[in-house]
């Protein structure tokens, strides 16, 4: 448990990477550390249209505690070769003691879904998989809570599944 004073800080960075769905730039995040806590603040954009903000804060008195808010406006979502879309988040990000919660609102304006085939992460493994001589690992993650609305195509939204065409 180490007592941590003084700020953190990273001004006009980038995060770009084909694998990424949201590319991100002019990225200012700030980390503000005060003994057993920080809080964190920051912004970035995707394109001369978007823009999205970061607040919270992380607590390690004891078991690690995280909260975070992510808003944005028009962030242009990816994934290639499903969706193609503007998101604006306004999502609320907790993790207590192995649970993670997220909630609040997404709205998705404008873009194209386009669904072909399923991929193969579509069919997940059992959870009651057994790998015979490996020790299985305590998760990180014990517990997952989401209250998430989506709201599809204020603007328009055009989507194509399995012969199924829809705006």
């Amino acid at each position: 448990k180490p007592a941590v004073t003084g700020e953190l800080a990273l001004t006009d960075g980038r995060f770009q990477d084909p694998d990424l769905p949201l590319p991100m730039q002019d990225v200012v995040l700030a980390l503000e550390f005060a003994g057993y806590n920080a809080d964190i603040s920051g912004r970035w954009q995707s394109n001369d249209r978007s823009e999205g903000q970061l607040s919270g804060s992380l607590d390690w008195r004891g078991e690690p505690e995280l909260n975070l808010n992510v808003k944005g406006e028009r962030l242009p979502v990816h994934f290639e070769p499903y969706a193609s879309v503007e998101v604006a988040p306004d999502i609320e990000i907790r993790f207590r003691t192995g649970e993670l919660s997220v909630s609040g609102r997404v709205e998705v304006p404008r873009g194209r879904i386009e669904v072909t085939a399923l991929p193969e992460s579509a069919v997940s493994v059992s959870s009651d998989e057994v790998i015979v001589g490996v020790e299985a690992e305590e998760p990180a993650i014990r517990s997952m809570l989401m209250d998430v609305v989506v709201v599809v195509g204020e603007y328009e939204v055009t989507l194509e599944a399995f012969g199924w065409t829809g705006n």
